[in-house]
């Protein structure tokens, strides 16, 4: 069976520190599912969540 894992990073719009909080992880991985849920593609790229001082920056998944 193949698991693909999504591949992202979080970081701060003001200052561009990387995040590395659970709280943001969790809000990722449930944007993540819910963009492929809505658009039937994977999010590439950078995607901004202005309210909350955040970027994710997605990858392609990776088969394991």
């Amino acid at each position: 069976m193949d698991y693909t894992e999504m591949d992202y990073s979080l970081f701060s719009l003001c200052d561009s520190k990387p995040i590395d909080a659970l709280e943001a992880h969790v809000l990722a991985r449930a944007y993540g599912e819910a963009w492929y849920a809505l658009h039937l593609c994977e999010p590439v790229g950078q995607h901004v969540i202005k309210g909350l001082d955040l970027a994710i920056d997605f990858r392609p998944r990776v088969i394991h």
